[in-house]
């Protein structure tokens, strides 16, 4: 059940050519003690909250901390439990560390099979008494949830080895039997148990969240109904891609790894504002801000008449206003809560699971966190490429973004993002920021090239050096014309997460200050597997402008000269505009049409 895939041949040869390394040992050994029960995770990850935030129609906030939360009646799901059976008493050393390997080189480990036939269908409860650590299981990434902030995942099935794969909050994650509640779903619907579902109203599409499984808690925003969803109905999806009016359908999908019995099977829905970059502006203005603060706060909120700090340092350090203003009205209920109201710390900072408000940072003025936030936290932390907390520059969820390691809450991205699309209904006369940028996904490790050509400096990957990342998000700028891979000479001039050095070769290592004009790259067509509608700008150049300056004069002639001579290089763009008779290389022909063009004795446009 649920990906069998035979990955022993593969592993072999892996082991053979690749892991015997001193750094490999080293990983499988921590692998190996995280297995016998040592819970590193807090050790490594900065923030970890188990507050629950629940959010209204309007946007209102209560948080909620982990004593409050209301939870499961323990003996009504004891009653109707599904026992699942561990199997990994008898595994050797041996099959411990070649499963830990395994799972470090994103190969499947393991074959799934239910250890009861019976269970079919079934929902996966997280217990509520802190976080539940689990792996990823396309990726081997480690991760956690909250069980207080949203207990109910889709359950996929159990391992020969006795652990459960579940998807929650976009991650299919393998998580070990002990950890979690199996309920099979007929005795589920019997008991009147509920999962978190969405639904539209009134044109919106909102995600009713339950934390105790049989009352919703929150019922946030998380974007505009899509022409394939209906007013009332109830769809489930534990991805927010894609949406099913079964909740069994949905995991006969899961389970076998497509998506033909969704509502949409061929048109995944992104919502905006959870996948748009920090590395973005906001058109919204500092006074349509402002009002949106103002509308839900008194002058006594740490928020109030914080528009502007916000504004400028997104504007210095490329961070955006709206995304961290989200972030901000969350964690600090409005700049109300005692954590935000002792410490001026809006965002959480450092307020570990173990003592939220003892171990919270504390900072001389709520403006003085907004800066924190903006240049520690993401220019210098979540959205650097080097950083181990780097999952993308969106807010995400537990797949990608900043979500997988900044809160235990499944929903925190979609939380935050909640409050853009607030924003723009606040001001609903005319759309002001919504699809202002173009959004691609891509999902396997890719290079950012310094040009359009695979032999160009690359400056860093969306791996962060620790662990892959699937959903990986990019704002893009333009189509532009390069090199072609695969058929296709199709690049994207994307923004880059990092911050660049002066020459655009690699990543800035004294400035964390982004500069919007320096700070882009490029990736080939054929890595996106999705792209957002909107208007896409296309770059044509004119044949022969080699510095692509808008004009042809003689240093482009000079350019494709010194070139052929071997002084210099040209590569992508510059090398396919420079190769003004389109035969395939450069020639002195070349710049001669160029200058005979300059002469006004022939006309290249003709």
């Amino acid at each position: 059940m649920y990906d069998k895939r035979d990955y022993e041949g593969v592993i072999n040869l892996k082991i053979r050519k690749q892991l015997i390394t001193i750094t490999t040992l080293v990983v499988a050994i921590c692998v190996l003690i995280n297995y016998v029960g040592v819970d590193t995770q807090a050790d490594y990850d900065d923030d970890v909250f188990t507050d629950f935030i629940a959010m209204d129609e309007e946007g209102n906030i209560v948080v909620y901390s982990q004593e409050e939360i209301e939870t499961p009646d323990e003996e009504a799901i004891a009653e109707i439990e599904v026992e699942v059976v561990e199997e990994t008493v008898g595994s050797t050393l041996v099959e411990v560390v070649v499963n830990a390997i395994a799972n470090i080189f994103s190969l499947p480990n393991i074959e799934i099979s239910a250890s009861d036939d019976s269970i079919e269908y079934a929902v996966v409860r997280f217990g509520t008494s802190g976080t539940t650590t689990y792996t990823n299981y396309d990726t081997g990434t480690s991760g956690y949830t909250y069980g207080g902030s949203a207990p109910d995942a889709a359950y996929l099935g159990t391992t020969s080895d006795g652990y459960v794969i579940f998807k929650q909050g976009g991650v299919t994650g393998k998580v070990k039997a002990s950890a979690v509640t199996i309920i099979e779903y007929d005795d589920f619907v019997e008991a009147g148990y509920v999962t978190s579902i969405y639904t539209c109203i009134n044109g919106n599409i909102y995600h009713k969240i339950t934390t105790n499984l049989t009352s919703y808690a929150s019922t946030q925003i998380v974007g505009y109904q899509q022409e394939y969803m209906e007013d009332g109905v109830t769809y489930y999806s534990y991805d927010g891609h894609y949406f099913y009016t079964s909740y069994t359908d949905m995991i006969d999908d899961y389970v076998a790894g497509t998506t033909s019995k969704a509502i949409n099977p061929s048109d995944p829905y992104y919502s905006y504002y959870q996948y748009l970059s920090h590395r973005s502006t906001t058109n919204f203005t500092e006074e349509q801000i402002e009002g949106y603060i103002q509308s839900k706060t008194t002058s006594s909120s740490l928020m109030y008449d914080l528009a502007g700090t916000f504004v400028e340092e997104g504007e210095t350090y490329g961070t955006n206003a709206i995304l961290m203003l989200g972030v901000a009205i969350n964690e600090s209920a409005w700049g109300t809560s005692n954590i935000a109201m002792n410490t001026n710390n809006l965002f959480g900072h450092s307020a570990y699971d173990s003592d939220p408000s003892g171990s919270a940072s504390k900072y001389s003025s709520a403006a003085y966190s907004v800066y924190v936030h903006a240049y520690s936290f993401l220019s210098k932390g979540y959205l650097y490429g080097d950083d181990y907390r780097y999952f993308g520059p969106h807010l995400g969820d537990k797949q990608s973004g900043i979500n997988v390691k900044y809160a235990s809450d499944p929903y925190w991205g979609e939380k935050a993002a909640a409050h853009g699309y607030l924003i723009e209904n606040m001001y609903s006369d005319e759309i002001y920021d919504y699809n202002s940028e173009i959004i691609g996904i891509v999902d396997d490790v890719v290079k950012i090239y310094a040009d359009t050509s695979l032999s160009s400096d690359y400056m860093y990957t969306t791996s962060n050096n620790y662990d892959d990342v699937d959903d990986m998000a990019m704002l893009i700028i333009e189509e532009v014309v390069g090199e072609t891979v695969d058929g296709s000479n199709v690049w994207y001039k994307i923004q880059t997460d990092i911050p660049l050095n002066s020459t655009r070769t690699d990543a800035a290592t004294k400035t964390t200050v982004y500069n919007f004009d320096r700070d882009y790259g490029y990736v080939h067509s054929s890595e996106f597997d999705y792209i957002s509608d909107g208007d896409l700008p296309v770059v044509v150049y004119l044949a022969g402008d080699v510095n692509m300056d808008g004009s042809r004069t003689s240093m482009d002639y000079m350019l494709i000269k010194s070139h052929i001579l071997g002084k210099t290089t040209l590569s992508g763009t510059s090398l396919i505009i420079a190769d003004v008779n389109e035969d395939g290389v450069l020639t002195s022909m070349d710049y001669m049409l160029i200058k005979s063009h300059i002469l006004g004795k022939t006309n290249l446009d003709e």
